[in-house]
């Protein structure tokens, strides 16, 4: 399903909070307007995926060309069967099941997505992986735009090609990371630390998850170009 002037459909996953607005504090679906902005700039057209009830997945699929799993709160340890440490942050556990289930539907249909910051994590633990709890070597940089640190990228890679290089200077605005990888992934990115930076999934070729945050550097073009595959790979859906 293509969108307007043919741009394609590319869901952005939203976080449930409490807004305050217009004197009143109520729900709302929230999403950074970084994500939106990237998808615009590389010629998708963005729509905000609300926290619904999982059974309503599969229609949202079905209209969408191409996904962005975004960033936000930890996910709830009880999610990979792990004990609450103290330094693990607020989580909200209905977002986890939601993921959980989009991310099972996502490689069902090798969907163009692309996942990032919370969204590589997500996608671990559906996949029945754990998480670090707390990285404080990759906390959150007071300057999210900045470059801290090199990537390593994986040789053969769908990153590698993305990037066309086997490094790749990102920034870090994240405390929580991939531990136990799940089954079917693979690890295509590492921090210098040896922290996973970037996954695939060896069955859906259409997955690429990253724990930066490309969004927030989207005037730079090695950063933009993760949105712009997105978006050419999801075109190619729309027209099928």
């Amino acid at each position: 399903m293509a969108g307007t002037a043919g741009r394609p459909l590319i869901g952005i996953t939203a976080e449930r909070t409490d807004v305050s607005l217009h004197g009143w504090t109520t729900p709302h679906h929230v999403s950074h307007q970084a994500y939106v902005e990237s998808v615009d700039r590389a010629g998708g057209l963005a729509v905000v995926v609300p926290l619904v009830d999982p059974d309503r997945i599969p229609g949202y699929l079905d209209q969408l060309d191409g996904l962005v799993v975004s960033g936000g709160i930890d996910i709830d340890p009880d999610a990979y069967g792990a004990d609450r440490l103290p330094l693990c942050q607020e989580s909200q556990p209905e977002r986890d099941e939601f993921e959980r289930q989009l991310w099972l539907g996502i490689i069902d249909r090798d969907l163009p997505t692309l996942g990032i910051g919370r969204g590589v994590q997500s996608l671990n633990v559906a996949c029945g992986g754990s998480l670090h709890q707390d990285l404080p070597d990759h906390g959150v940089h007071p300057e999210p735009e900045a470059g801290t640190h090199v990537v390593t990228i994986e040789p053969g890679s769908r990153l590698a090609t993305l990037v066309g290089s086997h490094r790749l200077a990102t920034n870090s605005w994240h405390h929580q990371g991939v531990a136990q990888l799940g089954s079917g992934l693979r690890v295509t990115g590492r921090a210098p630390d040896g922290v996973f930076e970037a996954i695939e999934v060896d069955n859906a070729p259409g997955v690429l998850t990253v724990q930066w945050h490309p969004e927030l550097v989207n005037d730079r073009p090695t950063h933009l170009r993760f949105f712009v595959d997105l978006v050419e790979r999801a075109a190619r859906v729309g027209a099928g």
